[in-house]
């Protein structure tokens, strides 16, 4: 699976609940290539402060080639992450992992706790979509 590095613009900032947020970035490479259950690697500062970059778990994808993550402020990664606003640019390398296995048949049950249950919404979307082509 292709990967990609790209300098993502935050088109939007959503507080969720206290220190949980949803950010929109403009990343079309990533957007068109992404499946669910894969994750994106963000640099969320220009400084060495944090040094590595931070995983996160694609929450959803666009059309418009978008993708959001969703996330808690628990750390000083994240609080920075937290911080930034609309049109502030954040480096990502993505889609990462092997992601969710889609070929299964049959009643299926998602369960997810904290924000283990940020790409389970990416995943009830594309099941949702399968689903319906089986039926039409």
């Amino acid at each position: 699976m292709p990967e990609f590095q790209e300098k993502t613009q935050i088109l939007q900032k959503e507080t969720i609940a206290a220190d949980v947020f949803r950010l929109t970035l403009h990343a079309p490479s990533i957007a068109a290539a992404a499946h669910p259950g894969q994750f994106v690697m963000l640099q969320v500062s220009d400084s060495l402060d944090p040094l590595l970059r931070r995983p996160f778990s694609i929450h959803q994808t666009s059309a418009g080639g978008n993708i959001q993550i969703l996330f808690k402020a628990v750390g000083k990664g994240t609080a920075q992450l937290g911080g930034l606003n609309f049109g502030d640019e954040v480096d990502c390398i993505g889609p990462l992992g092997r992601g969710f296995n889609l070929q299964r048949t049959g009643p299926l049950c998602l369960i997810g706790g904290g924000m283990g249950i940020a790409p389970l919404y990416f995943l009830a979307k594309k099941l949702s979509q399968n689903r319906w082509r089986l039926r039409s």
